[in-house]
């Protein structure tokens, strides 16, 4: 079986993957800046938060969508959305990367 490299790849695919992971790393990093907002980085902050959000989690899912979210919660959403989408997209350009209607400059332009 013949090996596939990164380096081997179209510039369309290898632009394709460059935006998912530039896309998926700003999610990561909307994780890490909620993480930041509500615990510091502090070990013990951190564990008492997640005991805090499992009981809040059988609670309508901690959610009170009648309230003014707070910055933390925020980031939260803002984290979950970027995640959830990029794959959701990655996903879906991989299906269109095959297609064999659309083709150059607008293929890689939907693509991205």
């Amino acid at each position: 079986m013949k090996k596939i490299y990164l380096y081997q790849l179209n510039k369309d695919l290898k632009a394709f993957l460059s935006v998912f992971l530039i896309v998926l790393s700003i999610g990561v990093l909307f994780g890490l800046a909620f993480l930041f907002e509500t615990t510091s980085f502090n070990k013990s902050v951190a564990a008492e938060r997640l005991i805090e959000t499992e009981n809040d989690f059988e609670e309508d899912f901690g959610i009170d969508e009648t309230n003014t979210k707070s910055k933390g919660e925020l980031l939260m959403t803002t984290h979950n959305h970027i995640i959830g989408f990029s794959f959701i997209f990655f996903f879906t350009g991989g299906i269109f990367y095959f297609n064999s209607i659309v083709k150059g400059f607008w293929k890689v332009f939907l693509l991205i």
